[in-house]
């Protein structure tokens, strides 16, 4: 945004009165930050044997750092759909669905003191979710102490639910030196329902940068309660463990290897009719995975992944494969090509599926063309007949300037004999403004 013009300069002061200096800012003046994007997009799916779904769906975020140059800020994040059913008797009666995110109004003072009120993800237990409510955050040299106390949103439609309380508190740790960079966060939260302990736990978060080479990252939930026929108990339960390292030695080459062990989260209030099945079937789903991504030549992009999910009693197994190549500035046609192969091998079923990609800017950049076709094959059991399901599509991208952009795009899909046609539109706006 261009600046505002500058009022006209003033008449020559005489010589015996000093001329004011001109106002700067100040070095401790905060700059006000404001981004914003609204977007707006529309599906439909067409089909010779099914009936036809479209679909609407808005979205709209604000980030406003710093209002007026002043320690309060602003985070909005929401969505709204709209479902278009063709046989209204048969669907579901609600079809618009309005979803809050975040709404929170954050304040920052010199002193370390940080506040937000409202619905907000706090980054230092993201695994959390949104807070309804008062989040309070000290800092105190390296170290930073927490405290929240408010409600979750519910959990079937998202809306305020005050019968959902939470509080708790967290402390942390967070050290930089040159390229690297640590942050830890120890914390205890407990959730209720109408009064009653739904949920009782602690939980762990760290993620460190090692010279810029090699990011780490790990989070951990232990629960502190449980109830079973009306008994309660502080039996230790390790509900869920993350860990992920990713290593840069070069910027063409980037390893990563992750693992987590995830169990079915249990509230025993909101899910008291359900608790001994769950309890019954608490087993841990694991999983690991491997991805290596390589630019060994100029113009060349090559990488794949591996990552399984297992557990105890060899249910809910998978193993897949993952690979790709991407050609850059092809000779004579230029653009992008890339192919990929996935497959995926289950308990009963194995899915193969390969691509061709082919994309390109046009017109210097304000327009592009993409073009694509996908198979896949479905094989139930281990003799079943392969089941092939053919893709092909293309999508036009339209930059009318550098915050207004449209894309377009089509689908033609065949399986069993039956047709199917996609489209998807989606309109973007957007909005940056610096305020030194």
């Amino acid at each position: 945004m261009a600046p505002a013009p500058r009022p006209a300069e003033p008449d020559p002061l005489p010589a015996e009165v000093p001329e004011e200096e001109e106002a700067l800012p100040s070095p401790d003046r905060p700059v006000e930050v404001i981004r914003a994007r609204i977007s707006a997009s529309a599906y439909s799916a067409i089909g010779s044997q099914r009936d036809d779904r479209h679909r609407a769906l808005g979205r709209f975020s604000l980030n406003a750092d710093h209002i007026g140059h002043t320690g309060f800020s602003l985070d909005v994040h929401g969505t709204y759909r709209q479902i278009f059913p063709t046989d209204t008797a048969r669907f579901d009666p609600q079809t618009r669905f309005f979803r809050l995110y975040n709404l929170a109004l954050r304040y920052e003072a010199p002193s370390g003191t940080r506040l937000a009120l409202g619905r907000r993800i706090n980054p230092r237990i993201a695994s959390l979710g949104a807070i309804d409510g008062l989040q309070v955050e000290q800092q105190l040299g390296e170290a930073y102490v927490g405290l929240i106390a408010g409600a979750r949103p519910d959990i079937r439609t998202h809306a305020l639910n005050p019968d959902l309380l939470q509080y708790g508190g967290y402390l942390g740790l967070q050290h930089q030196a040159g390229r690297s960079r640590t942050e830890t966060t120890l914390g205890a939260i407990e959730q209720r329902n109408q009064g009653a302990v739904d949920r009782r736990y602690l939980y762990f978060q760290h993620s460190s940068s090692l010279g810029g080479t090699l990011l780490l990252f790990s989070s951990g939930e232990v629960d502190l309660y449980q109830r079973v026929n009306g008994d309660s108990r502080g039996d230790l339960r390790l509900s869920n463990l993350y860990a992920a390292a990713t290593y840069r030695p070069h910027r063409k080459l980037s390893l990563m290897v992750s693992y987590d062990s995830r169990k079915q989260i249990l509230y025993y209030e909101t899910l008291q009719t359900e608790i001994e099945r769950l309890l019954e079937d608490d087993l841990a789903r694991q999983g690991v995975r491997l991805r290596l991504n390589l630019r060994p030549l100029r113009g060349l992009q090559v990488g794949g992944s591996y990552s399984k999910r297992f557990q105890s009693d060899t249910q809910n197994r998978s193993d897949n494969i993952h690979g790709y190549l991407t050609l850059y500035r092809l000779p004579g046609i230029g653009g992008r090509l890339s192919v990929t192969y996935n497959r995926n091998v289950s308990n009963y079923l194995t899915t193969d599926i390969g691509s061709l990609r082919h994309s390109r800017e046009l017109f210097q950049g304000k327009a592009g063309l993409e073009l694509y076709y996908r198979l896949v094959s479905y094989r139930f059991g281990e003799g079943g007949i392969p089941r092939l399901q053919h893709y092909a599509g293309t999508q036009w991208h339209l930059r009318f300037s550098r915050t207004l952009s449209l894309s377009v795009s089509g689908e033609f899909a065949t399986f069993n004999g039956e047709q199917t046609y996609r489209v998807y539109t989606r309109l973007v706006k957007r909005f940056h403004r610096i305020n030194p």
